[in-house]
């Protein structure tokens, strides 16, 4: 434990093997070179009871926040950046020149007798693992971080009244008299092209009646809430007004609910319609580019979703406003609907982007 030129590790098996630990088929270990005892089951601390309890605190041990904290300096040692250079030996970490990937060609040596005793040198040394990364490893976040990420994602609804004295009122000109919004989201991955970089993002927002509205939300650092609102002009004229067209099932209202925007703020996915429909709709267009069905005992994969009676989930890939279907395993987000998704109730797994 204190020897600075031993680098074993625990194999895997003292975590979860205890078999290792017990000679159970008596076979002839030999003797203790002092004590010239038999070897029989390994001897253990006197903080283990038994083998079942030796292993079961290695396992806390290994699980614990302590090893979940500090688990990135032994990713940067290992395969990181203080594999190699300047920064492994700052650690202490530079072994025989041998032992690292790509040191020696045992193929270009023609001597057999050099080649072999390479062979023996890397054999006895072992060999050190890939560098795979050039700068320092993140730390892992705490449980207690993990879950507030986690409560700041869209899949959860964040608690308001944690930092209330931190909130600031933004003030946003009203859309429609007497009409109430249903859906305003500022998409969190919205891309600005070299032509269109220090434009402002995007708010968009729902009516009850289903009219929409991408309004822009600019960031300024020198104004006290750093956020003003521009309202989007097609809003205010007949002429120009983009609605969500129903009609929907019935019972079913436009709501958040049933509501979903893609992360570059392009795309509106709306569900709860008469023909049990995923629609589409293209924001600045205010028109469906695609919809989809319900289905029955088939699972797609990639982009937005919806799903069937048999509770399993169409996802759509979406790229743009070109619609395709395909399969993947990815999913990101995680909707369990109330009411209606698509006028059916069923957990929804989706993907937007």
């Amino acid at each position: 434990m204190e020897n600075p030129v031993d680098v074993k590790e625990l194999i895997p098996e003292f975590f979860y093997f205890t078999d290792f630990l017990e000679n159970q088929n008596g076979f002839d270990l030999g003797s203790l070179q002092i004590s010239n005892e038999k070897v029989r089951d390994v001897i253990l601390p006197r903080w283990a009871e038994s083998p079942e309890d030796f292993i079961h605190k290695h396992r806390k041990a290994l699980e614990s926040e302590y090893v979940s904290a500090h688990l990135h300096e032994w990713i940067d040692l290992i395969f990181g950046y203080k594999q190699r250079g300047p920064a492994a030996v700052e650690a202490l970490n530079v072994f025989y020149y041998c032992t690292y990937e790509g040191a020696v060609d045992l193929d270009a040596i023609a001597d057999e007798t050099q080649r072999k005793a390479l062979e023996g040198i890397i054999s006895n040394f072992g060999q050190t693992p890939c560098q795979l990364l050039k700068e320092p490893h993140p730390a892992r976040l705490s449980a207690e971080n993990a879950a507030r990420r986690l409560s700041r994602l869209d899949t959860f609804s964040p608690n308001i009244f944690e930092n209330l004295g931190q909130l600031k009122s933004f003030f946003v000109e009203g859309i429609s008299d007497g009409i109430p919004l249903v859906q305003a989201v500022v998409p969190k991955n919205q891309a600005h092209s070299f032509m269109t970089q220090g434009s402002p993002d995007v708010l968009v927002t729902v009516s009850a009646n289903g009219l929409l509205g991408t309004h822009g939300w600019p960031y300024d650092k020198n104004i006290s809430n750093y956020f003003s609102f521009t309202k989007d002009s097609t809003v205010s004229n007949a002429k120009t007004q983009r609605y969500l067209y129903g009609p929907f099932a019935p019972g079913v209202e436009v709501s958040a609910k049933t509501l979903a925007v893609s992360h570059d703020g392009k795309l509106l996915f709306s569900g709860g319609h008469w023909d049990n429909s995923l629609r589409v709709t293209s924001l600045s267009k205010g028109k469906v580019v695609g919809h989809i069905h319900r289905h029955i005992g088939r699972c797609h994969g990639g982009g937005g979703g919806k799903g069937g009676h048999d509770r399993i989930t169409l996802l759509i890939n979406i790229a743009s406003s070109e619609i395709s279907l395909s399969l993947s395993p990815a999913f990101t987000h995680v909707y369990k609907p109330k009411r209606h998704f698509s006028a059916l109730e069923f957990p929804c797994v989706c993907q937007l982007f």
